[in-house]
């Protein structure tokens, strides 16, 4: 099974779900589209009965450079930008996770 979205892909194969950061352009930073499709693929996969791993890597060069604060204007702040989605999917098994503390 294979899942794309426009900054997260989703691959899974049996019981190994891969999910891949996919702006390599911008070396993944987390930021714009890419956070709220990274909780959508990371939310399949949990979500996903055949799912026992879950493997998040990086398209290109990086894994990930850290918080994308060109697309904020030095206003990002991923936890409350992560409780907001978490919050969106309540119910969700998902948000027994606590929030990064990147």
């Amino acid at each position: 099974m294979s899942t794309p979205t426009s900054c997260a892909t989703l691959h899974a194969e049996g019981p190994v779900s891969v999910v891949t950061l996919n702006r390599p352009e911008r070396l993944n930073a987390i930021g714009g589209a890419l956070l709220p499709d990274l909780h959508r693929a990371l939310v399949a996969a949990h979500d996903d009965p055949a799912t026992r791993v879950i493997v998040l890597t990086g398209a290109g060069r990086a894994f990930c450079a850290g918080a994308d604060m060109s697309a904020a204007a030095g206003s990002f702040d991923a936890t409350r930008r992560w409780r907001t989605l978490a919050a969106r999917s309540r119910g969700s098994r998902a948000t027994s996770c606590s929030a990064p503390s990147w």
